[in-house]
């Protein structure tokens, strides 16, 4: 997973630790677009893990995810 802030964001930090992935394995069944494309398909959810110091930083940050396929 990869972070990058949006462009004036507060000062500090944001990146992948400050989010949380869940149901990280999900099967597809079907081919996935190529690269700038996109597929339809569900199971997987990303959050924003709370902390107790200041994340302003991650305010309007987009999240990069990279999948990897296993055959069958």
């Amino acid at each position: 997973m990869g972070v990058v802030r949006a462009t004036g964001a507060a000062a500090g930090t944001c990146g992948a630790g400050d989010h949380v992935l869940l149901d990280v394995r999900m099967p597809v069944g079907q081919p996935l677009a190529s690269y700038g494309g996109s597929t339809a398909f569900a199971g997987a959810s990303i959050g924003f893990d709370d902390k107790s110091t200041n994340q302003d930083a991650c305010q309007g940050a987009t999240v990069h995810l990279h999948y990897t396929v296993n055959p069958r």
